[in-house]
């Protein structure tokens, strides 16, 4: 009885299909079958680089429609979206990050992924590093890219050609190439018989430091329902009784997705909230996750009656998801989160069109909900999840 043939060949056929997957130093090209899934691509690419620390990658992908998507090891690749290419490319990269680089990393082959990987986020800026810590990153990847300092064959510009430093970093300060490069050599001839593997990991150690590592950002609305009252002219005969009613506003979230009622009926008459307080209280209760606020009539709001009319409004933010949870950062300020949610603190991740929800494992605090942008995000997010 003949072998059953493995979903993945090297050779050519009508019956399958050229992929290419890159890592941060090297192409890969194999052909897979039709029926190859994402896992028989998976494995196949980390026998091939010899990665058995498999957990913290994935592959990623430009489908036909150009969302970026992590590819399902359950399901078929030809299945997923992919573009109709000549030859079908995908990165394989570091999807999750580990905490403790020292304590985790065990791989030779591992850890170089991640410090390229790393290394590429803190060049590009999608990972802030102030300056004096960039200048130390750069003198160990010097250390690990051409070994020991040595003054009687080091020429200047030597490192002219290498991208060391954030362009942010650069253009903070009024330096020549020179005295960049003459800063950086003072550090990396402090790191004389370090090998590349200790230099990677000690540039790791630094960076899993720094706000941004770590962290995959999407942007997401926050949808509140904004009342504005209007009154007409007619006398305030309000009774004192009514200046201490208590209006009960419920928040879900830190997504206010209604109000309740801004005036309350006493007897025949209406009377109106002080909508001051009821700003001041929102505006403070705005990023709490599990809160009811009140809002207390103070005997002098506007003469009666009045209408309202709901405004709608996104407040656009960023999520962030992290190996220890949830962070949600306003959109000017992507290195201090305004709230965080651990992941066990959340029982359940869904998704509904661009809504999203996360429920708490406390079944009496209220849900969050956001928005994302596209459809297509909320698939990237919930795939991106640690729980998983």
């Amino acid at each position: 009885m003949k072998d059953k043939m493995p979903p993945f060949k090297r050779k050519k056929s009508g019956k399958s299909f050229p992929v290419k997957v890159c890592t941060l130093d090297a192409e890969l090209e194999f052909n897979l079958e039709w029926r190859a899934t994402g896992r028989d691509l998976f494995d196949l690419v980390c026998r091939t680089i010899g990665l058995r620390e498999t957990w913290y990658f994935g592959l990623q992908y430009e489908d036909a429609k150009g969302f970026i998507s992590w590819l399902k090891l359950d399901k078929k690749v030809q299945d997923q979206g992919i573009s109709q290419q000549p030859t079908t490319p995908f990165m394989f990269l570091g999807k999750f990050y580990p905490e403790d680089v020292a304590e985790e990393l065990v791989q030779e082959v591992t850890q170089h992924l991640f410090f390229l990987q790393v290394k590429q986020a803190i060049l590009s800026m999608d990972i802030y590093c102030p300056p004096e810590a960039s200048v130390l990153l750069a003198s160990y990847a010097v250390q690990a890219k051409y070994g020991d300092y040595d003054e009687s064959t080091y020429k200047p510009g030597m490192l002219a050609s290498d991208d060391l430093l954030p362009q942010r970093v650069i253009d903070q300060y009024q330096m020549t190439p020179e005295m960049w490069e003459d800063r950086i050599k003072i550090w990396y001839a402090d790191h004389r018989g370090m090998s590349r593997d200790e230099a990677e990991m000690e540039y790791l150690k630094i960076a899993q430091d720094l706000d941004m590592y770590g962290v995959n950002y999407f942007p997401i609305n926050i949808r509140e329902l904004k009342r504005s009252v209007r009154y007409s002219s007619t006398t305030n005969n309000q009774k004192p009784t009514c200046r201490h009613q208590k209006f009960q506003i419920k928040t879900i979230g830190i997504t206010i997705t209604a109000i309740s009622s801004l005036y309350t009926k006493y007897g025949s008459k209406v009377y109106v909230v002080n909508t001051c307080s009821l700003v001041a209280e929102l505006t403070r209760l705005v990023w709490g996750c599990n809160v009811r606020a009140r809002a207390v009539s103070t005997g002098v709001a506007p003469p009666l009656p009045c209408s309202t009319h709901a405004n709608k409004k996104d407040t656009e933010l960023y999520l962030g998801v992290t190996a220890l949870g949830l962070n949600i950062y306003e959109k000017d300020n992507k290195l201090t989160p305004k709230t965080t949610f651990t992941w066990s603190e959340i029982r359940h991740i869904s998704f509904d069109d661009k809504k999203f929800i996360i429920k708490p494992v406390e079944k009496s605090s209220p849900n969050f909900v956001f928005f994302s942008q596209k459809v297509r995000m909320n698939k990237l997010v919930s795939s991106q999840g640690y729980t998983q």
